[in-house]
């Protein structure tokens, strides 16, 4: 069908029909003319017109009939009929033509400004309904094009709209939850955080979001979903007239981050355990050292004391012999036993010295790479910014000095103490990396990195400053972006600071702020929440 709406002419009176075709085509309309029942339907058949002008009374046939026969075809749905008769119209004929489903039902003769006005009106008609299917039709297409959960409540509270996604989602089709209330469907979803965001939406007629609600496929395989909750409001009710649930399935992505996460924690252990190594290695090495000249010094101790013996068998029984006597004293001073005597106490210490340093990086490290804990624990925090210090000494001992000012009132506090520590590292380790970049790997001159703690009653505060190149202004909004990173490509993932922002916001519902100057320095400031510490000790 075109632009140009077609009108097919079926009457037996050639007078009337030249008349009607004039009429018609000093309108624009696209006219064609039949003079029999049977031509008629042929025409309409061939033609599909928009309208077709249908006159009762045929010579072959009744136009009621054909009028029937238009309806009941399905190829012709889209065309209208007009049925029209002389002045004296049979009633009962008018009405079988109205209940088969004629347009109009017209009486001739008519004026010309009625007649166009009667067909004008149907195409009006006609092109709002052709309107009304296309917005549908469009509305169809985007609502089934949305790749996230649709659905749409009414103001009852029942489920208009339940898209494809819905339905693969929680395996319920449509046609199962149409006209129901959602929490009659007992979904797999947490339910209670759901309803109450949509209560918040249709009380305040605003906007929620909901983040990483947990719910459960089909097949038992457990989810994540984003939702955004939205007011529909109703101009006829004056109000909402209901809500909008949009879902995105966020799964995937929170598999792929938690796989990312994991990377950069074992990236950070693997850098950990190659420093750990070459801080363990020093003092073994002086310990071995000193073990090799403690195995030489016994030895030869062993030695005197077996001479001494020799001597004192001697005197038992014929007294100390000239020789036997000038032979110990030869050894005694051959062994340097004032050496010996110096030296042995010094090496034990340093030795002890040394395990004790092995032992203190392994309690930290210990401490440090404690898994992740499902429930809080009660954790020291001076304690666990120390063993990050311990345990990281191998990333910033060539190019900085670290001072710590800890508040010896720090209250120990319930945390999450492994991601706590994994966030401490990663701070530490940008701090170090910060300075080394400003002073260079291989300058003399080394820059500071302090750390300190303090307790006002409601926050703990941490805050861990370097004096490296600091951040650019237009760096600072995105620090905290996944997979951000300035480093080269290879050199870091972009997940450092992510894991600060989750473990200290997300996690512990604290606060993370940065400090940064360009070419001064940088201070990241952590505040965790003192209503989850104890009493404060010393």
């Amino acid at each position: 069908m075109g632009e140009t709406e077609s009108i097919l002419i079926v009457d037996d009176e050639e007078i009337l029909l030249e008349l009607y075709a004039e009429i018609l085509t000093s309108q624009g309309y696209e006219v064609s003319l039949a003079r029999t029942a049977s031509e008629g339907l042929a025409l309409t058949r061939e033609l599909q017109p928009d309208l077709v002008l249908l006159d009762v009374g045929l010579p072959d046939g009744n136009g009621v009939d054909v009028c029937r026969r238009i309806k009941n075809d399905p190829s012709l749905s889209g065309t209208s009929v007009f049925l029209f008769s002389g002045k004296y119209v049979d009633s009962e004929k008018q009405a079988d033509g109205l209940e088969i489903g004629a347009d109009e039902y017209l009486v001739k003769p008519m004026k010309a400004r009625e007649f166009l006005a009667r067909i004008a009106a149907l195409f009006k008609m006609k092109k709002a309904e052709r309107e009304v299917r296309r917005s549908h039709l469009e509305i169809y297409q985007i609502l089934a094009s949305i790749q996230s959960m649709l659905v749409v409540i009414d103001e009852r509270g029942r489920i208009s709209r339940w898209n494809h996604i819905a339905t693969k989602l929680f395996g319920l089709p449509y046609d199962h939850v149409k006209d129901r209330v959602l929490e009659d469907l007992s979904l797999s979803w947490e339910s209670e955080r759901v309803l109450e965001g949509i209560r918040s939406c249709r009380d305040t007629m605003a906007s929620v979001r909901l983040e990483n609600v947990r719910f459960t496929r089909p097949k038992g395989y457990e989810g994540y979903l984003n939702i955004n909750i939205d007011p529909v409001f109703s101009s006829l009710a004056r109000g909402l007239g209901g809500a909008v649930l949009l879902g995105e399935d966020i799964s995937e992505r929170r598999l792929l981050e938690a796989h990312l996460l994991q990377a950069q924690k074992l990236e950070s252990i693997g850098q950990l355990a190659a420093g750990v190594a070459h801080e363990i290695n020093t003092p073994i090495q002086f310990i071995s050292d000193n073990m090799r000249f403690l195995q030489d010094a016994f030895k030869d101790l062993r030695f005197l004391i077996s001479t001494c013996r020799e001597l004192l068998g001697d005197e038992s029984t014929s007294g100390f012999s000239v020789n036997n006597v000038k032979e110990a004293q030869n050894r005694f001073s051959a062994i340097d036993v004032e050496y010996l005597l110096r030296e042995t106490p010094q090496a034990i210490e340093q030795s002890l010295g040394g395990l004790e340093r092995v032992a203190h990086i392994v309690r930290s490290m210990k401490s440090f790479a404690h898994p992740g804990e499902k429930n809080m624990v009660l954790a020291d925090i001076n304690k666990a910014l120390t063993d990050t210090v311990t345990v990281s000494r191998n990333e910033w001992k060539y190019v900085a000095e670290m001072h710590m000012d800890l508040d010896p009132e720090l209250p120990r506090m319930s945390c999450y103490l492994s991601e706590l520590n994994q966030a401490f590292l990663n701070i530490v380790t940008n701090a170090a990396q910060a300075v080394a970049e400003a002073h260079g790997e291989h300058s003399q001159e080394q820059g500071l990195i302090t750390i300190s703690s303090r307790y006002d009653g409601e926050w703990i505060e941490i805050r861990i400053s370097d004096t490296g190149a600091g951040i650019p202004d237009d760096i600072k909004p995105r620090l905290f972006d996944p997979f951000f990173t300035t480093k080269e490509v290879g050199k870091g993932t972009g997940q450092g600071l992510v894991i600060v922002h989750n473990a200290i916001v997300k996690r512990h519902g604290g606060t993370v702020a940065v400090e940064s100057e360009v070419g001064r320095g940088t201070t990241f400031v952590l505040r965790l929440p003192a209503s989850t510490a104890d009493d404060p000790f010393s």
